[in-house]
């Protein structure tokens, strides 16, 4: 029954990511003829490669010889926080819903496989630390310079 849930809560958590950087992508695109680059989008890009790696972290879990790329799961649901922090106003509440379903389907693959929880949470923090790395890295280097 674990598995069911891994697999459901990230393809929900893939499919907020992806189709929700989309779907604002477009909107935007739509709205204001001004360039989206580097911000919002390269945190639109990052959350749908987020959404994807979410999902192959657990596709690729099914298989024996990939079992300990579950871990993946814990990375990306960190790497979703800044993001959602970040587009607080705007895709957070999204940003939340895909953090809330892969963070959901690391908890249940890493119960599931009866391993610890505490190395993970590691993982986790490495997800958060990372990701605002490349955050502030996109804000320093994509300032107009005068």
């Amino acid at each position: 029954m674990t598995k069911i849930a891994e697999w459901v809560l990230s393809t929900v958590g893939a499919v907020i990511s992806i189709g929700g950087a989309v779907a604002i992508w477009s909107t935007q695109t739509r709205i204001s003829p001004t360039s989206m680059w580097p911000l919002p989008g390269l945190v639109l890009l990052e959350w749908a490669v987020l959404g994807v790696v979410g999902f192959l972290a657990t596709a690729s879990a099914t298989r024996p010889d990939l079992s300990h790329w579950f871990a993946g799961l814990w990375f990306v649901a960190g790497a979703l926080l800044p993001l959602m922090v970040l587009g607080a106003f705007s895709i957070g509440p999204l940003v939340f819903v895909s953090l809330i379903a892969f963070l959901g389907a690391a908890i249940a693959a890493t119960a599931r496989r009866k391993s610890r929880f505490l190395p993970h949470l590691g993982l986790l923090a490495a997800g958060v630390i990372v990701n605002l790395i490349l955050l502030f890295l996109a804000v320093i280097l994509g300032r107009p310079r005068f």
